[in-house]
């Protein structure tokens, strides 16, 4: 049986993707292909939170921890192809992910050479640069030994997960969603949209990270 607080959490975290949805919802992005492999990268990381919440519910830490890395590594990906990417890398990428994804995988920046390019590009925004370092700094290690068969799974693999490891996993997923729902919020342009996303922060901020909680 699920705990109540575990519980409360992981509906919370539902109810937040559902306002993403709720959002975003019959908006267009920009017509071009950097856009559409921005939006793709996106969708993708939003997949693996919608499966972290799954696999959590069931009990399934370990795994559920395995996915915060490619969770955080597809936004990370998706914001250097919008802000960093030249055009031709762009053109080629959406192309190769359409027809050859291996292929286009190795003609990609490995993910530490694209955090830089995000930290040195001064069309990235101040606080999306903060967010993206701080979840990098705390959680890099941790998902490097998950994604790897390390010491901490082995360990709780053991001894059982325990339910604040849990929630703090939960939270910081949540945390890297919303700004992939922000990120996506860019790709249409529409001002509207982006004000009323902007509005997430506060109003779930009871499932969201303290690196992530809204300014006071």
């Amino acid at each position: 049986m699920v705990d109540p607080e575990l519980s409360s959490l992981i509906q919370r975290s539902c109810d937040l993707h559902e306002a993403f949805d709720k959002i975003l919802s019959g908006t267009d992005i920009y017509d071009s292909e950097r856009a559409e492999a921005s939006m793709g990268l996106c969708l993708l990381s939003m997949h693996h939170a919608e499966s972290i919440l799954g696999l959590a519910l069931g009990r399934s830490g370990i795994s559920a921890m395995c996915l915060m890395r490619p969770q955080f590594e597809a936004l990370v990906r998706a914001m250097w192809v919008w802000e960093c990417a030249t055009d031709n890398q762009a053109q080629k990428l959406e192309l190769l992910l359409n027809k050859d994804p291996l292929q286009a995988a190795k003609s990609l920046p490995g993910i530490s050479e694209m955090m830089r390019a995000l930290e040195g590009n001064s069309r990235v925004h101040p606080r999306a640069k903060e967010m993206i370092d701080g979840l990098k700094n705390s959680l890099l290690t941790e998902m490097n030994s998950f994604v790897h068969a390390g010491v901490m799974p082995y360990t709780l693999i053991k001894t059982g997960v325990p339910q604040m490891v849990l929630i703090k996993t939960i939270k910081n997923s949540n945390a890297i969603s919303t700004m992939t729902a922000m990120m996506m919020t860019q790709l249409t342009g529409d001002s509207t949209v982006m004000k009323s996303m902007s509005k997430i922060q506060p109003a779930f901020a009871d499932c969201l990270p303290p690196l992530i909680k809204p300014n006071n």
